[in-house]
C-alpha cells in the first residue's frame, strides 16, 4: 500500500492527462464558431465537448478536498485567508493578463482609426466583474468576453461558498458516510438540472452556480469515500477498462442520444468512474498516463482553456484579412497556436505569477500554517 504522499502524488500525476484531454474537449468544441468546416457533422461526439468543464469541476472538489479538508478542520485562525489567497493565485494571473489584452483589443484599434470603441457600460461592467471572478454571482443571463471564464467565477464561488460548508460539515466526520451523503447531494442538484433543461450546459441565470455546486460536493464526496480504501493494482486494470468505455461512450453518442437516454448523464457518470480510478490506480496504465508529454499537457490545460477562445478569434481575424479558407487544415492549425500560445502563458505568467504571489503572502504573514497547491 502506498502512503499518504505517495499516493497523492501518484495521482495527481496521472490523473494531469486527462485535465489535458478535458481542455482540448472543450476546445474542439468550441471550433465550430470559427470554422467553416462541420466539425459536428465530422465528429458528434465533439457536441458534448462541454462536458469537459464539469470534469474540471468534480476534479477540483475531489482536489482541493485532498489538499485542504483535514486542514480547514484543525481550526487555525489564518487559513481561510491563506486557502482563498492560494486559490487566486492559482486562478488570477493568467485570467487576468488575458482579460487586460481584450480589452486592449476592443479599445485601441477603434481608436487608432479615429472611431469610437463600439462598448457601452453594460460591456465595461460585465468585463470588471468577470476579470474579478464574480460576475456568474449575477445571475447573468449569457456569457461575455472571454466565454470560458465565465467557469473560473463559478469555481471561486465554490471556493468561497460551498468548500466552507463542506468543511463545516464534515469538522467532526471525515468517514465514508459522510462521503456519500455528499455525493449523493452533488448528484441530485447534477440530475434535477439535466432532468429540467435537458442538459447540464445551462448558461441563464442559476444555472452555472447550481452545475459547479453539483460538480464540487460530488467531488469532495468522491474524496472522502476514495480516501479510505488502498491503491492496488485492481484499481490500475480498472482504470484502463473505464478509459475504454469512455472512448466507446463518445463514438456512441449519436446512438445514445437516438435511445432517448441523456448523454450528459451517461458521460458524467463514465467521469466519475475515470476519476475515481485514477485516483487509486498504481500501475501500467496510472504509470503511461504520467509519461512527460501527457503530464505536460495537463500543466498546459487551465492557460489554454482560458486562451483558446482569444486565439481562435485572432485566427480567424487574421485569416479573413489574408482570404484564407477557414477549413479543417485551418481549425487544426488554430488549435496548434492555442497550445503554443498556453505554453508560453504557463511558463512566463502562471508558474512564476503564482510563486510570486504565494511568496509575497508569507513576506507579510510569516507564519507556518497551510501547505498545497
Amino acid at each position: 500500500m502506498q502512503t499518504g504522499s505517495e499516493q497523492a502524488a501518484g495521482y495527481r500525476t496521472a490523473i494531469n492527462a486527462f485535465r489535458g484531454f478535458a481542455s482540448l474537449y472543450v476546445v474542439l468544441y468550441h471550433l465550430r464558431y470559427y470554422n467553416d468546416f462541420d466539425w459536428f457533422g465530422a465528429f458528434p461526439f465533439l457536441r458534448y465537448g462541454y462536458i469537459g468543464v464539469d470534469f474540471f469541476f468534480i476534479l477540483s472538489g475531489l482536489i482541493v478536498s485532498h489538499v485542504y479538508l483535514t486542514q480547514s478542520a484543525a481550526g487555525r485562525p489564518d487559513f481561510w485567508k491563506k486557502f482563498i489567497w492560494y486559490r487566486v493565485a492559482r486562478l488570477f494571473p493568467v485570467h487576468l493578463l488575458i482579460m487586460l489584452l481584450m480589452l486592449l483589443a476592443a479599445l485601441v484599434p477603434p481608436l487608432l482609426a479615429g472611431s469610437e470603441p463600439a462598448l457601452d457600460g453594460q460591456d465595461y461592467q460585465d468585463w470588471f466583474l468577470l476579470t474579478f471572478l464574480v460576475r456568474q454571482w449575477t445571475l447573468p443571463a449569457d456569457y461575455a468576453w472571454n466565454s470560458p471564464a465565465w467557469s473560473i467565477s463559478a469555481e471561486f464561488f465554490a471556493y468561497l461558498v460551498v468548500f466552507p460548508l463542506i468543511a463545516y460539515f464534515t469538522r467532526n466526520n471525515f468517514g465514508r458516510s459522510a462521503g456519500v451523503l455528499i455525493a449523493v447531494t452533488g448528484s441530485l442538484l447534477l440530475l434535477l438540472m439535466i432532468g429540467s433543461a435537458g442538459t447540464i450546459n445551462v448558461k441563464a441565470y442559476a444555472g452555472p452556480l447550481v452545475r459547479v455546486t453539483g460538480g464540487f460536493m460530488l467531488g469532495s464526496g468522491l474524496y472522502l469515500i476514495l480516501s479510505s480504501l488502498k491503491a492496488v493494482q485492481n484499481w490500475d486494470r480498472l482504470l484502463g477498462f473505464s478509459l475504454a468505455t469512455m472512448v466507446m461512450i463518445l463514438f456512441a453518442t449519436p446512438f445514445i442520444d437516438a435511445a432517448g437516454l441523456s448523454v450528459d448523464l451517461v458521460l458524467i457518470v463514465a467521469l466519475v468512474a475515470t476519476i475515481s480510478c485514477s485516483y487509486l490506480a498504481s500501475g501500467r496504465i496510472s504509470d503511461w498516463l504520467s509519461r512527460p508529454g501527457l503530464f505536460w499537457l495537463g500543466e498546459i490545460s487551465f492557460a489554454l482553456y482560458l486562451c483558446h477562445i482569444p486565439m481562435a478569434r485572432l485566427c480567424r481575424y487574421v485569416a479573413d484579412q489574408l482570404e484564407w479558407e477557414r477549413g479543417f487544415g485551418f481549425g487544426v492549425l488554430s488549435v496548434i497556436i492555442a497550445i503554443a500560445t498556453a505554453h508560453l502563458l504557463y511558463r512566463l505568467v502562471e508558474i512564476p505569477a503564482r510563486q510570486a504571489m504565494r511568496d509575497w503572502y508569507f513576506r507579510f504573514s510569516p507564519r507556518p500554517g497551510l501547505v498545497g497547491g
